[in-house]
């Protein structure tokens, strides 16, 4: 990104699995290549080095070439007994580097005392021993020298403009393989509050164990030509799920975005190619002033389970579903506020909690196979013949979709203090909330 936080994009690896972690980059000196650190999610900080090439692509083997062969990616492909670390190039062929033995580099493990020392790598692969003390690791590598002060890149933020930006679509189609033209009717804006507590899974937000907290921002509309145009709350990380005519998720993004003040950002499509080009066309969306957002149901910013979905549930459900009630049978499935979330995320087979945790597992978004389109609760909801009495209305099966489709969280926020921000968030922002 820009030193003004514009221009931030993903250079490498968003969907490359291989390897796990990506850390310690640095710019080539004369060249446009990158240097980095391949580790493991679950290790320190320690691993192969790999030379990237951002021309080649950005992802998977094609732009990589991988420095260190002998020394395995970490977790992915084995666990070496030696690994480099800290690279500060010299040029592509020398490198600065830290390098040594660690007997058990997994996370939660203490590190030799004295493992590492610093080195001269040549992409040959010989090392030449620098400096290594007897007591302690010698790392980080950093040359003294004069060179050019960098060129200075101008801020395109007005800081005393209003704080809100704008974000345009060129055409969600482009990437969606199986969705025929016409199905997409808008994009659903989900902020992700920062976390704020270092313990994983406290509190438990929702069904995995580092569920990040959910702020649906509300909807969007998309053109008949694909494109969308529409304004957000600048300096909030968003991302985006492409919504059928029904409200349900046909595509969500995985990674995240966001828009400084007076920035207008763009893309071509949903899981577009990065190395597409936009299309030479008049953009429909782009002839009008940008949308507002029509803001989700009360519930969803912030998102709660008990503000989202249990009215409905006790309007439409609890009457049946409750152990203290008359119809022995329902009572049996318990939609009481107590219990309620727990009866709900595994129902069926499989249920909401398999089909999160199955994603989540495959780590990347798979177009048609979000939670509320699969799911066997809400097919048993909307059509079963033993709730042909009950009618939900359009916010009923729009507070049940939105929940799912952002993984059936309990909550989304991390502690009361950072609710009441979100909540004073959406005060700020009411202006860019079409409440119509």
């Amino acid at each position: 990104m820009h030193p003004d936080g514009t221009n931030a994009r993903i250079v490498y690896g968003n969907f490359t699995r291989s390897p796990h972690c990506t850390f310690e980059p640095r710019s080539i000196p004369n060249s446009p290549r990158i240097v980095f650190t391949a580790t493991g999610h679950h290790s320190h900080t320690i691993g192969s080095l790999v030379l990237l090439d951002p021309t080649q692509g950005s992802e998977g083997n094609d732009p990589v070439t991988r420095l260190t062969p002998e020394v395995a990616f970490p977790e992915i492909e084995g666990w070496p007994k030696a690994f480099y670390a800290n690279p500060w190039p010299l040029s592509e062929r020398l490198y600065l580097v830290s390098w040594g033995p660690e007997p058990d580099p997994k996370q939660g493990k203490m590190r030799s005392e004295n493992g590492m020392g610093i080195y001269v790598y040549d992409s040959s692969g010989q090392l030449e021993l620098l400096y290594r003390d007897p007591d302690i690791s010698s790392m980080y590598p950093i040359p003294l020298r004069w060179q050019k002060k960098p060129p200075t890149i101008p801020s395109t933020v007005d800081w005393q403009d209003r704080q809100e930006g704008r974000f345009f679509v060129s055409d969600v189609y482009r990437g969606l393989r199986t969705v025929k033209r016409g199905d997409i009717k808008a994009l659903r804006i989900i902020a992700i509050p920062p976390k704020t507590h270092p313990t994983m899974n406290s509190p438990v937000l929702g069904l995995t164990r580092d569920d990040p907290g959910k702020c649906v921002l509300g909807t969007v509309p998309v053109e008949a030509d694909g494109s969308a145009y529409f304004r957000v709350p600048s300096g909030v990380i968003v991302f985006f799920q492409a919504l059928d005519a029904e409200g349900k998720a046909v595509q969500t993004m995985r990674s995240a975005t966001y828009a400084q003040p007076g920035q207008t950002v763009g893309c071509i499509g949903c899981h577009e190619s990065r190395q597409d080009a936009p299309p030479p066309k008049d953009l429909v969306a782009l002839r009008r002033e940008p949308s507002m957002i029509k803001p989700a149901p009360v519930g969803s910013w912030p998102l709660r389970f008990d503000k989202l979905v249990q009215p409905v549930l006790d309007r439409r459900c609890v009457s049946c579903h409750d152990p203290k009630g008359d119809v022995r049978q329902a009572g049996e499935f318990d939609l009481t506020a107590d219990k309620a979330y727990d009866s709900l995320i595994h129902f069926g087979k499989p249920s909401i909690y398999d089909h999160v945790m199955a994603r989540y597992k495959e780590g990347i978004s798979q177009e048609g196979a979000c939670v509320a389109g699969q799911s066997q609760l809400l097919a048993k909801i909307a059509t079963g013949d033993e709730h042909a009495d009950i009618e939900l209305d359009a916010e009923d099966l729009e507070r049940l979709i939105t929940w799912m489709d952002t993984y059936a969280q309990r909550l989304g926020s991390f502690s009361d203090a950072q609710e009441q921000e979100l909540l004073d968030l959406r005060k700020k922002y009411a202006y860019l909330l079409d409440a119509e």
